[in-house]
């Protein structure tokens, strides 16, 4: 008897059919040309994947978005979407002193500045992977020091990682896992409008439902984020006792009553030990915090103490913490100069050999110093990236409505990724980098194509 052909059978399992490979690839390609694209907000660094094209797209088309900003699904708000894809584009052009000239020109005289200088510091870095990629090679052929804008907030966690490690967690376990979700500080509806309605407080998971609570530790603002059935609570902290809670909340799951003195700073005592016995009882407990957001004087103290607090709780159960930060690409400069250099940011090449030190290095810092003598500051994504005040030699590559003190020596207009030209841009929690794809027709160049020129110019 002659066996099954491909088309109908398979030895081990008659009764499978297998479809042909060509077949397979066909119908795939059906699939993929009849879904709606999506649209990844390059605004804040969780990054949401899930925003619809604008209205009329074909489903087949790239997506395009209306003057008004995206579609958010289920009726969602993200003020920081709908501002950064329906902002203003004034008309720029690339400017010498001030003066409007031709791309070209404006390459030169940016290449003219960056020769020139002994120690040109490369700074904002808010840019996509290719971005940040190019001015790397930059900074490493010419002996620069490279520093993200927002460094001084992620250095809070760096120091942590470094010196003690952590038990860290992804969006996606906490969305589908966690059933209490301890949030330690304030502003993190503002800074990342969807964490509660995507993330924290969503109360569907790819599990089924979740019976989740969210307890707030600072001032409660973000407790109108919640929505039910999610449950939310507050601990009410002021920013300079925020140290002060966590140490006895800690204290508490280790089996030490709370200090009655924190009732003098505001803090609930009965609501902490209430909690220590919650967390202690969850499946997933997940503790979050934002570290640019904690307060200066202890930032780092408090993220220490989360993160020993996590390991503690590692020994009898499963318990993560999860860190927002890395806005305005600077999770995608942290990871490129990571895999580059082996350091994170604050990094001289000036020797030849990357030299990491986060106090030296530190751009801000080197500024008031009066070190370095060429700024080449990177701000593509937001408007806000302002650079610093200096009298140093100034490029600056930017997205058009930026932000200036000053007049910088050399201006360079560049599309933002995710609107003007495609990108990559790395995720808050570091395990997944998203492609943007553009929304708008433009002509500006992104920061690689300037990168790349800047370095033809040099002859690097």
């Amino acid at each position: 008897m002659a066996g099954p052909t491909a088309a109908t059978g398979n030895r081990s399992n008659p009764g499978l059919t297998q479809v042909p490979s060509a077949a397979k690839g066909g119908a795939r390609a059906t699939a993929a040309s009849q879904r709606t694209p999506r649209v990844v907000c390059p605004f804040c660094s969780l990054l949401c994947d899930d925003l619809l094209p604008g209205n009329g797209a074909a489903a087949t088309s790239k997506p395009t978005l209306p003057a008004s900003g995206p579609t958010l699904p289920n009726g969602a708000v993200c003020p920081k979407a709908s501002a950064g894809f329906s902002r203003e584009r004034p008309v720029a052009s690339p400017q010498v002193a001030g003066r409007d000239v031709h791309l070209s020109e404006a390459i030169d005289a940016a290449a003219a500045i960056i020769k020139a200088a002994t120690l040109p510091l490369y700074g904002g870095l808010g840019t996509d992977v290719d971005g940040m990629r190019g001015l790397l090679d930059l900074a490493d052929a010419t002996g620069g020091v490279v520093d993200h804008a927002m460094s001084a907030g992620a250095f809070r966690n760096i120091s942590v990682l470094q010196s003690r490690g952590w038990v860290m967690t992804t969006l996606s376990e906490v969305r589908n896992r966690a059933d209490l979700v301890v949030v330690v500080g304030d502003g993190i509806g503002a800074s990342y409008p969807r964490f509660y309605e995507r993330i924290a407080g969503a109360a569907a998971s790819m599990f089924g439902a979740l019976k989740r609570k969210v307890v707030l530790i600072g001032d409660g603002g973000d407790a109108a984020l919640v929505r039910a059935p999610v449950t939310v609570e507050t601990i009410a902290a002021q920013p300079q006792a925020l140290g002060a809670a966590v140490a006895a909340l800690r204290g508490a799951l280790r089996g030490s009553p709370v200090p009655p003195g924190l009732a003098n700073a505001g803090i609930d005592t009965a609501a902490l030990t209430a909690l220590a016995d919650r967390i202690k009882a969850a499946a997933y407990p997940v503790v979050v915090w934002s570290p640019a957001l904690l307060p200066p004087a202890d930032g780092d103290l408090i993220v220490l103490s989360i993160c020993d607090l996590v390991r503690d709780l590692n020994a009898t159960q499963r318990a993560s913490g999860l860190s927002l930060a890395g806005s305005e690409g600077g999770a995608t400069a942290m990871a490129v100069t990571a895999w580059q250099t082996g350091y994170p940011m604050r990094v001289s090449l000036a020797t030849g050999i990357p030299v990491y030190d986060p106090v030296r290095f530190d751009i801000a810092a080197m500024l008031a110093r009066a070190e370095g003598d060429a700024l080449i500051w990177t701000a593509a994504i937001g408007a806000g990236l302002s650079p610093p005040a200096t009298t140093i030699p100034t490029v600056v590559i930017g997205t058009p409505g930026l932000t200036l003190s000053r007049t910088p020596e050399v201006y360079i207009p560049v599309g933002t990724p995710g609107l003007d030209h495609d990108g990559d841009l790395v995720r808050t929690d570091s395990v997944v980098t998203l492609h943007l794809r553009s929304t708008r027709q433009s002509s500006m160049p992104s920061v690689a194509t300037v990168a790349r020129a800047l370095a033809d110019r040099l002859a690097l």
